[in-house]
């Protein structure tokens, strides 16, 4: 819950591809009132290129160490669709 003037939003990303670093992590760290506070991605490779783009936010492995973080208030799921 927000409460007050200063008060941020802490939102996790789970997923952490092309579309989430080109587009989520970048329109989230504009928008006032919102801190990405932790990233989740299996792949090591993915979850280093996250880290740059969120150099505050707890990087996590799985999607349950994501959402087992205190800080995480909202989560966007940036996952790949099945095909």
């Amino acid at each position: 819950m927000l409460n007050g003037p200063g008060a941020r939003l802490g939102v996790g990303v789970a997923g952490l591809g092309q579309l989430a670093r080109e587009v989520h992590l970048p329109l989230l760290a504009r928008l006032p009132g919102v801190q990405v506070v932790a990233i989740a991605d299996p792949s090591a490779e993915a979850r280093q290129h996250g880290r740059t783009l969120a150099p505050a936010a707890r990087v996590c492995e799985t999607l349950d160490e994501l959402l087992n973080e205190t800080a995480v208030q909202a989560v966007v799921v940036a996952t790949p669709t099945a095909d």
